[in-house]
């Protein structure tokens, strides 16, 4: 732990003189990774497939606000979409314009957590999500979280249609539409919102209690919530979610979880004060912990010239020499 708040406190000294480097080149970055991930998985039209290119957008991320990475992403993904088929990148759009009016109109700063999930999601580890967001974010953190699980399936569905595309007439257009509403309202996609939303809610809920180690106790529910509800939902939807997938995703969570406590929760129940004190219409009863705190040590080492000229003393110059106690 020491080490990790050692880090954390450099981190902080180095971010507090670069701020105004870093925030761009983690947009860029993000940007990057997500538009490769992309364009790997469904890189259907090729003038947006190239390295250039990707630098180039992601670029135009990094000195822009944190949505429109999200609508950078909206429109690479409707690209290749179109190039495959009209009617999924129609249907891909509307989504996107759905949640655009009904959630990121007012909350945009949220809207990272579609990137995010996307991410995560395409790296094979979504599980880490429910916790995350519930640690660092609130309750309405889960209409990114669910925009973002959706957006991967469909990519997820557009890879399987485009093996059968080829023998889809394009002429039935509204059956087109159809095979691809079907395609998309997969059972996995209902099964992992709920987990995902309910997980967002209890880590959430916990994590603000007044109680000892509340951020533990709520990464420890919420990861066990996680795990249950997928077990389960496995069962009634006749889901196929791997058990192996779903197990490493909890561990994977309650280590990302705790790592997020020492960052940005650090504290020292062992030093709690509670403090009680009153004015003319209320008492109060204060309880206060204090946050863990590692300073770097600023040691500076002088360098010390050992070469000394030797001299010698004589035994007659001794008593030319005056010594003060």
């Amino acid at each position: 732990m020491t080490g990790i708040l050692l880090l954390k406190e450099k981190f902080k000294s180095f971010y507090g003189k670069n701020d105004m480097f870093i925030v761009p080149v983690a947009r860029f970055i993000l940007a990057f990774v997500t538009l490769c991930l992309i364009n790997a998985n469904i890189g259907y039209m090729g003038s947006l497939k190239g390295v250039f290119v990707t630098i180039i957008l992601s670029l135009i991320c990094a000195v822009l606000p944190n949505g429109a990475t999200v609508l950078l992403v909206t429109l690479v993904m409707v690209a290749h979409l179109y190039a495959l088929s009209l009617e999924l990148a129609i249907v891909t759009l509307l989504i996107y314009l759905i949640m655009y009016l009904f959630y990121f109109r007012f909350t945009g700063k949220s809207s990272v957590w579609v990137v995010l999930t996307l991410l995560c999601c395409m790296l094979k580890m979504p599980y880490v999500i429910p916790v995350a967001a519930g640690l660092l974010s609130g309750v309405f953190t889960i209409i990114p979280v669910m925009f973002g699980i959706i957006i991967y399936y469909i990519m997820n569905f557009a890879k399987e249609y485009a093996q059968v595309a080829v023998n889809v007439e394009e002429s039935d257009i509204l059956n087109n539409f159809k095979n691809v509403l079907t395609g998309i309202m997969d059972k996995e996609i209902i099964l992992l919102v709920m987990s995902f939303a309910l997980t967002i809610v209890i880590v959430y809920v916990i994590r603000r209690l007044s109680i000892d180690y509340a951020w533990i106790y709520a990464i420890v529910a919420g990861a066990l919530t996680d795990f249950v509800m997928l077990l389960v939902g496995n069962v009634i939807f006749s889901t196929h979610i791997s058990f192996f997938g779903i197990l490493m995703g909890l561990i994977l969570s309650v280590i990302v979880g705790y790592i997020l406590n020492i960052i940005f929760f650090g504290v020292d129940y062992s030093r709690t004060e509670r403090v009680q004190y009153e004015d003319e219409q209320y008492y109060y009863y204060v309880k206060a912990v204090p946050k863990y705190s590692v300073s770097a040590a600023d040691v500076k080492v002088k360098k010390i010239n050992t070469q000394k000229k030797r001299r010698v003393v004589e035994r007659d110059d001794m008593d030319d020499i005056d010594l003060d106690f």
